[in-house]
């Protein structure tokens, strides 16, 4: 299914447009409901239900009429999915996250009795942390974590806390620094959409362009959607204009109009100044590539845990065991080869769009 979210520029999106819904394709609705229901249920020491528990009745209180979009049939992850995405998409329930408040059962002991107590908790977090967790408690990602805390500026303004800029991400890759994580991958576009998403108005823009001049394509790709046209603001964007609206001073005189003559070519007139309209290979290339990564990284992470326990308890395990943990790597080491080859070709297209066109020598002036 198609989401509405689809082909929005990123300028229309959270975190750039407050009241906008999120960029699907880079914060999609699997990275949030592995965040949720995966990732939040270790960090907050409770079952996955409690949290669903939770957001149904963030959703109820915020913004009620909602409900009636989530399904109450089909796979409990795709139900989990939309409701995450109804939840993060609104910009009310949106600013109402960080009271979210969990309610779970655990267990105490009394006089040598087990008993049972509900533990009730708010998890206090704006959306951009919430969704950091999902790096931050990714045994894979570590390295990428250190290397943002490294980088990171402190800004007692916004509250303390290590913070990524423009300047700071421009000065790292200029200073040969670069994150773990390729500068054209999905994981580094979405971790500078969070960044994004705790600067003010205006830091949260360069942050973002920046990421896109040093070659952040996911984050090129959706910058560059632009409206064909402009309406005014008391205009129905989806109304059709009528004969009438086109003044007769807007159309051009074609008396008026010169002829064409031969001129000398200038440098400057063929300088890229505006932005470089993506080719359709490059649109499918690149949206290709945002679902590899994702893939591999699942791969990657299930490939993590079978030899978490240490390559002794492999090497001691079954046959069985040992042929699944090996075929857990053997896939995440195809899909890193796949993501590697295809950002390669996607970025030798990218770079043969957007390279001036070399000025013959008798032309320059």
């Amino acid at each position: 299914m198609t989401s509405v979210t689809e082909g929005v520029p990123l300028t229309a999106c959270w975190p750039l447009c407050r009241e906008g819904p999120l960029p699907k394709t880079i914060l999609g609705p699997e990275y949030l409901e592995k965040v949720f229901f995966r990732v939040g249920p270790i960090e907050w020491r409770c079952a996955a239900t409690d949290v669903r528990k939770a957001l149904k009745a963030l959703v109820k209180r915020v913004a009620p009429k909602n409900r009636r979009a989530l399904p109450i049939q089909g796979e409990m992850a795709e139900r989990d999915r939309v409701l995450v995405a109804n939840v993060c998409d609104d910009p009310r329930i949106r600013e109402s996250i960080r009271d979210l408040v969990i309610v779970t059962e655990e267990g105490f002991s009394n006089f040598g009795r087990f008993r049972k107590r509900d533990r009730i908790f708010k998890v206090g977090r704006n959306l951009p942390d919430l969704l950091w967790l999902g790096y931050v408690n990714d045994p894979a990602c570590e390295p990428f974590v250190e290397w943002t805390k490294q980088v990171a500026v402190d800004r007692l303004d916004l509250g303390g806390g290590y913070y990524l800029t423009s300047d700071v991400v421009a000065t790292a890759l200029s200073e040969g620094n670069p994150p773990v994580f390729s500068v054209d991958s999905l994981d580094f576009a979405r971790v500078l959409i969070l960044f994004a998403g705790l600067l003010p108005p205006g830091e949260d823009l360069q942050l973002l362009t920046t990421g896109s001049r040093l070659g952040c394509i996911p984050l090129y790709h959706l910058l560059e959607i632009a409206p064909a046209t402009q309406s005014r603001p008391d205009q129905d964007p989806f109304a059709i204009p009528a004969d009438d609206d086109v003044k007769t001073s807007e159309i051009p005189a074609l008396a008026a109009a010169k002829g064409p003559r031969l001129e000398r070519v200038r440098a400057a007139a063929l300088e890229h100044t505006g932005i470089v309209r993506v080719s359709a290979d490059i649109e499918r290339m690149a949206s290709n590539l945002l679902e590899l990564e994702e893939k591999q990284r699942e791969a990657e992470r299930l490939a993590i845990g079978a030899f978490n326990v240490g390559i002794g308890a492999v090497l001691s395990a079954s046959e069985t065991e040992y042929q699944e943990a090996l075929a857990l790597l053997e896939n995440a080491r195809k899909g890193k080869l796949a993501v590697a080859n295809t950002r390669r070709e996607c970025v030798q297209q990218a770079e043969e769009l957007t390279t001036p066109p070399r000025i013959p020598t008798h032309l320059q002036s």
